[in-house]
């Protein structure tokens, strides 16, 4: 087993079948607070990595149990017994633990995003379950209150071990005096020395999920690897070289967001912001061509295009056309044939004129067609003649659709044959 073995299609599809296992620790019920974005997309990656490298040690040990210590090939039943082992190992010990500890990870990290916004008001409280299963160590953290600024959280917040229960809640300041931080730290290195030493870091801080010093990742962790200063030396250890072709199968996973009329669906993939400012717009829009018989899939901005290890399987088909780095904002599909949409609005307060043109130019350089937010200044013809002038200088346009004040499309402008 080697790292360029993790780019092989049947060792993706098993690192996609055990990240499905821990994505669904994001979605628990017991999870509150809504995930936010940015950190929901770090969480998932972190799983990724995480699943890729779980993937990449229990393969590696069963190919080294293909021969005997004498080095002679073992016997199909003898090896299929010996793997037998290891999958017991993994897949059924560990993997337990681990989705439970995914669950309270990401539990804990929707927390430190939701807490943060009390910060002025509350400090934060360390709890255990108050039962006769706290370990006595952990239990020593019981009532620990100190602000949230305090770097004691940096590597105390839990979960802090292999089925670790404590939590954390924020008090108001006035409610609870402030702890003796040095000897709160004191307190939790006592509790994790050794190998527990691997769950000194908070989840929300630093947008992951299992501890960044995981025995899978090596002796250093894997987040050097991803330090741009060190790229000419990806390959020089195991650690990196699993990253490097990790991050060429990463692909974020898609969600049905609705089904409509005739069984036609709306999925987007879920690095997709619906925060963003012009979300209701692009929803809007798939929904129209949903209706019009396509499944839409509404698709993510990508700040470093193919450069993007998950770029090359989203937009794969843009590669080596005219749209390549490009991220057009839906692909709807109908009868076997894809094609991709770019809606495009422009700001309060801009001119007709101005307006036209900005979503024109934009609009056009990330597909050949475009939807664009209609102004209260334009006429017709001025519109139509823009599209033609366009087309003069070379720029291609397929379809021009105008969305209206009800967010209903009207065409504008559809190429014809001949």
């Amino acid at each position: 087993m080697t790292p360029e073995m993790l780019r092989e299609r049947p060792i993706r599809r098993l690192i996609s079948e055990t990240a499905g296992v821990y994505l669904q620790a994001l979605d628990d019920s017991s999870i509150q607070y809504e995930i936010p974005v940015e950190m929901r997309q770090s969480l998932e990656q972190d799983i990724f990595v995480f699943s890729g490298f779980k993937t990449y040690h229990q393969l590696k040990e069963a190919s080294e149990l293909l021969r005997d210590s004498q080095g002679r090939v073992k016997s199909f039943n003898q090896f299929y017994q010996d793997v037998s082992a290891i999958r017991q190992k993994y897949n059924r010990n560990w993997l337990h633990a681990e989705y439970n500890f995914a669950v309270s990870s990401a539990q804990m990290a929707s927390h430190w995003a939701e807490y943060q916004q009390d910060e002025e008001m509350a400090n934060l409280q360390y709890r255990t379950a108050l039962d006769d299963k706290v370990r006595p160590e952990h239990a020593a953290l019981e009532g620990v209150t100190l602000p949230m600024s305090d770097p004691f959280w940096d590597t105390a917040f839990p979960p802090n071990g292999w089925h670790c229960r404590c939590h954390v809640i924020p008090v108001l300041k006035e409610d609870f005096p402030l702890s003796n931080s040095q000897r709160a730290q004191d307190a939790f290195d006592d509790m994790t020395q050794g190998k527990a030493s691997i769950f000194r870091y908070n989840p929300g801080k630093e947008g992951v999920i299992f501890p960044p010093h995981h025995p899978y990742y090596g002796k250093r962790g894997y987040k050097h690897c991803l330090n741009p200063h060190l790229a000419t030396s990806l390959g020089d250890n195991e650690e990196c070289d699993v990253v490097r072709n990790l991050k060429q199968n990463y692909v974020p996973q898609k969600k049905l967001v609705e089904t409509i009329e005739e069984g036609r669906t709306i999925q987007q993939y879920d690095n997709v912001d619906p925060e963003a400012s012009d979300y209701k717009q692009v929803l809007a829009v798939a929904r129209f061509f949903a209706r019009l018989g396509e499944d839409v899939e509404i698709l993510p901005r990508m700040q470093n295009g193919p450069k993007a290890f998950d770029y090359k399987e989203i937009y794969a088909d843009l590669i080596g056309t005219q749209y390549e780095d490009k991220t057009p904002d839906l692909r709807c599909s109908k009868n076997g044939v894809s094609v991709y949409r770019e809606v495009k609005g422009y700001e309060k307060g801009t001119d007709g004129k101005r307006a036209l043109r900005n979503m024109l130019n934009r609009g056009l350089e990330q597909s050949d067609k475009i939807i664009i937010q209609r102004h209260p200044d334009w006429t017709e013809n001025f519109v139509a003649r823009s599209i033609f002038n366009k087309i003069k200088k070379g720029v291609k346009v397929q379809e021009v659709w105008i969305m209206e004040d009800n967010l209903e499309l009207t065409l504008v402008y559809k190429k014809t044959e001949g």
